[in-house]
């Protein structure tokens, strides 16, 4: 039967099971993990990346299959058990770069994490519960964001069920938010002003990704925004033409929905043009209606009208895969978009009005842009490039040229993924100094001089 899986010797009674309904999709892993009542389910893993749950008695599918990110292709399934005897399912990619954790009652996904497969082994034993692993480390950053008027930074950092806020002053922890997963960062205004800090998670409600709005001074969660159909892949906050907080998101599923926070609704319509995934977005400045930019996995960078939601003019040819994107005021204040692509080694920059294409920077290292971001210069904005080598390159978008040295002080890659913002922009008395987030786990501060616009090689202690 072609729509039927018949998989063997997945429980110790190496029992022989027929799955109905898996339309002829292999199965790669298998594993049974307990339930917190005592019961068990089945859960498959397929060749087509799709994950289920099974019920071990009658076969029946429980719910419809788990959701992954769509840019990943699991291929390990193991049952991971913590220091409390709790059972949770995961899957993930035998490379370590992604794991979801889902508890197997509900279906519902209760952290991405990093798990350490160990060829074929079914169970991954945790020496402590699962909460206090995923709170106690400070991984890769992967997501930094500045709340407003303060000098403290919100940090994402991999495989952790909590936003750590960092005071870069003291270099103190001073507070946190328990969120169930969070790969992109926004920070806003809510309805009465008050500072909002917004996530991604998995929604069991909805069985999809949505957007969460919490309070960063209680970690209280405040709302939540469902919108898109596939994972959301970064956020921007901005404001409108007349003040209105605004968030966008974009998303696997080929598009970036507005959101106006003041009423917490969509706001135009959904902005649909790319064929495929988009995975960066960036605000331009200096014009007098907001219009936001996106790059996709379609290989183009696409300009919108925020007011009426339509896209301006054609699509501007990135020839690659859009991995970050930011958008300036180069010489003469003309506001400029920046892009790097996933293999070629240059930065394309095309001026955002016009769309035309007025220079390349070069990447003389061929080290890999995975982010950039604006640095605010009277003489002209700078562009900062991170790389995976752990390396900062500041750009003028005038000369064509590098302004000073490469900063160098992460022992591991600094790399983001578009709006993620691990370079993040820091304005002082001084200037705009740049902050950064490393694999190495560290953020570090690099002051900047306002008459030159260098970024000082050494970081801020």
């Amino acid at each position: 039967m072609p729509d039927d899986l018949i998989m063997q010797e997945f429980i110790p009674t190496r029992r022989q099971r027929v799955f109905k309904g898996t339309h002829g999709a292999r199965c790669a892993r298998a594993c049974r993990v307990r339930r917190a009542d005592g019961t068990f389910v089945v859960a498959t893993l397929l060749s087509d990346g799709t994950v289920r749950l099974w019920d071990e008695g009658t076969l029946a599918p429980l719910g419809p299959p788990l959701p992954v990110l769509a840019s990943w292709v699991p291929d390990e399934l193991a049952v991971v058990r913590d220091g409390t005897g709790r059972e949770l399912l995961s899957c993930g990619t035998s490379e370590g770069e992604f794991a979801w954790l889902w508890d197997p009652a509900t279906g519902e996904r209760v952290a991405e994490t990093t798990v350490e497969w160990a060829g074929d082994a079914s169970v991954v034993d945790l020496d402590e519960s699962l909460e206090s692993a995923l709170k106690r480390g400070t991984g890769s950053v992967i997501a930094l964001q500045r709340l407003p008027g303060s000098d403290t930074v919100v940090a994402a950092h991999k495989g952790e069920l909590r936003l750590r806020l960092w005071n870069l002053q003291s270099g103190e922890e001073t507070g946190g938010i328990d969120v169930p997963s969070g790969s992109s960062l926004a920070v806003t205004k809510g309805p009465t002003g008050e500072p909002v800090v917004a996530t991604t998670a998995q929604s069991a409600s909805e069985g999809r990704e949505v957007i969460r709005l919490y309070d960063p001074a209680t970690g209280r969660l405040v709302d939540e925004l469902a919108g898109h159909t596939k994972g959301v892949t970064g956020l921007l906050a901005f404001n409108g033409a007349d003040g209105r907080p605004l968030l966008a998101s974009a998303s696997f599923d080929g598009t970036v929905c507005l959101w106006d926070l003041s009423g917490r609704a969509p706001v135009s319509r959904v902005l649909s043009g790319h064929a495929s995934g988009v995975d960066s977005l960036a605000l331009v400045p200096g014009l007098r209606q907001p219009v936001i930019v996106s790059g996709g996995m379609d290989n183009t960078v696409r300009r919108w009208d925020v007011a009426t939601g339509t896209q301006i003019g054609e699509a501007l040819p990135a020839n690659d895969r859009v991995l970050a994107l930011t958008a300036l005021c180069g010489p003469d204040r003309r506001p400029m978009i920046a892009a790097s692509n996933e293999n070629t080694d240059v930065l394309r920059l095309w001026e955002a009005e016009s769309g035309r294409l007025v220079g390349e920077l070069p990447d003389v290292r061929q080290s890999g842009t995975r982010d950039l971001a604006t640095l605010q210069h009277p003489g002209g904005d700078l562009i900062a490039q991170s790389t995976f080598w752990g390396e900062v390159t500041v750009w003028d978008p005038a000369t064509l040229a590098p302004v000073g040295p490469p900063l160098r002080g992460h022992t591991e890659g600094v790399y983001g993924h578009g709006v993620m913002a691990i370079l993040l922009p820091w304005k002082t008395a001084e200037g705009t100094a740049l902050v950064s987030g490393g694999c190495d786990g560290t953020i570090r501060l690099w002051p900047a001089d306002l008459t030159t616009g260098r970024v000082s090689p050494a970081p801020a202690a």
